[in-house]
């Protein structure tokens, strides 16, 4: 009973595709084309609009340059209102009591 049966063993009817918050949190950013700020675990942080994002990483463009981003390095992203940079006005009014 301590096991389970490999994945292939399942009716596919029971196979539903799950999407994540944080799939949708990224889809709606590079959809709308908001711009984001990307919280690292070192405490950097970077800014820019999604360009594209995978399973692993975050391909983040701002004017000068596009960043790759590991998100195993991630501590926080934050999506702004508008769709201009972070300031605290629009960080204060997004959050959450």
């Amino acid at each position: 009973m301590g096991w389970l049966a490999p994945f292939s063993f399942y009716p596919s009817t029971r196979i539903m595709s799950v999407i994540s918050v944080q799939e949708s949190f990224l889809n709606v950013a590079l959809a709308a084309g908001k711009h984001v700020t990307v919280h690292l675990l070192n405490g950097l942080k970077l800014s820019g609009n999604v360009r594209s994002f995978d399973k692993y990483s975050i391909v983040l463009e701002n004017t000068t340059q596009e960043q790759l981003i590991f998100k195993h390095s991630v501590s926080a992203l934050l999506m702004c209102c508008r769709n201009k940079s972070c300031s605290e006005e629009c960080v204060s009014e997004t959050r959450l009591s």
